[in-house]
């Protein structure tokens, strides 16, 4: 009796640990329960978005977050801060941007977004160039600019903007 007790036993034990070894050992598809839209690809469980749209699934254009007027303070060095509005809008879906700043409504830069980053082509017009980036997060829009006045010399200053929505 004894016997049967020990065999039936190790035969249970066997199938329990086979059964969990094959259980366990079988890869489940981690593309299964996306839908990556947009032209995106599934890889290892997360979407590969295409330029100009993120999200878990590719479901939202980069530079949708960035539309809209932002209100806040313009701030150069040498100087104090003065209160300026910024306005951006799509120039071309899904993530081509415009940008104007009123206090310059000269300067309207095209840009292109990607996650919570806008960055600016420069602007060179023989004397002066002009870098601009903005990052947004959380309703907060941080312009920084990067002038350099004399490209001959290199001399140049940093303004910022910072505004809300």
């Amino acid at each position: 009796m004894k016997f049967w007790k020990h065999s039936l036993i190790t035969v249970a034990t066997f199938f329990a640990v086979s059964g969990t070894v094959l259980y366990t050992s079988c890869e489940k598809d981690t593309c299964a329960d996306l839908s990556c839209k947009n032209g995106g690809s599934c890889a290892e469980g997360f979407c590969n978005c295409p330029s100009g749209y993120d999200g878990t699934e590719c479901e939202i254009m980069s530079g949708t977050k960035f539309i809209g007027t932002f209100v806040g303070n313009h701030t150069c060095p040498s100087s104090s801060p003065t209160k300026d509005t910024i306005q951006i809008w799509f120039a071309q879906m899904p993530n081509k941007m415009k940008f104007v700043e009123y206090s310059k409504k000269t300067d309207t830069l095209t840009g292109s977004a990607s996650g919570n980053t806008l960055t600016f082509d420069a602007i060179n017009n023989g004397s002066y160039r002009l870098y601009t980036v903005a990052t947004y997060l959380d309703g907060k829009l941080t312009v920084f600019i990067d002038e350099i006045y004399n490209i001959n010399t290199g001399d140049k200053k940093t303004c910022n903007f910072i505004g809300f929505k």
